[in-house]
């Protein structure tokens, strides 16, 4: 009996598993989230079959994040009335504003 494609086949799945990317969905830091923060305000735009988000500093007021997870958002809007549970799939880009803006030179 053969035992050595058993043992390539373990090595290449712990090799694999030892990744660090491996599991990175599951770290909001490492995700499409990963410029976002909890309590964050920003403008949720509804394009019909998905969202948009912008990032704005000092954004008075707009949609507040209220958790990232792996693979969703939570919001709430400006009044607290409603909270929206986004998927990463419904989410067509995250944009936020040049820091260099208005600083031409």
């Amino acid at each position: 009996m053969k035992k050595t494609p058993l043992l390539i086949l373990i090595a290449a799945l712990a090799a694999y598993l030892s990744n660090p990317t491996v599991g990175a969905t599951d770290n909001p830091k490492a995700s499409v989230f990963k410029h976002l923060k909890k309590g964050q305000i920003i403008t949720l735009k509804d394009n019909g079959q998905n969202y948009s988000i912008q990032v704005l500093p000092n954004l008075p007021i707009g949609h507040k994040i209220v958790e990232i997870g792996a693979d969703y958002l939570v919001i709430e809007d400006a009044a607290a009335a409603f909270t929206f549970y986004i998927p990463v799939t419904s989410i067509k880009a995250i944009s936020s504003l040049n820091g260099k803006f208005g600083n031409e030179k």
